[in-house]
């Protein structure tokens, strides 16, 4: 992990809480950051419930080109027949637009 040209940590904070693995994964951040390669996280958790050693390297603005916070529900919380609502819903919705641009219509 510590030499991979970009690494990505999906749902930071769901790790195994023990005192060494926050020590090996602040050690992954830190030579990370030291080293200054590319890391994405992506992570339910808010900023502040982040271990301050870790976030003050995520959010280095030197180091950091963006940190985008997505406030939204966890999708695998919903129910199946909700999220098969809902992704309907977005389908018709891009339908509507894509059949309402004026330059589209004339090429179907």
């Amino acid at each position: 992990m510590r030499g991979a040209d970009v690494l990505i940590l999906d749902d930071l904070g769901t790790e195994n809480a023990t005192p060494w693995a926050r020590e090996k994964l602040f050690q992954i951040f830190n030579h990370r950051y030291n080293s200054r390669l590319p890391t994405v996280i992506t992570s339910n958790r808010e900023p502040k419930d982040i271990d301050p050693r870790i976030f003050s390297r995520m959010s280095d603005r030197d180091l950091c080109d963006e940190i985008t916070i997505i406030d939204a529900a966890d999708y695998r919380r919903t129910a199946p027949g909700e999220r098969f609502e809902a992704r309907k819903q977005q389908h018709l919705q891009r339908m509507q637009r894509f059949q309402s641009r004026p330059e589209k219509r004339e090429g179907l």
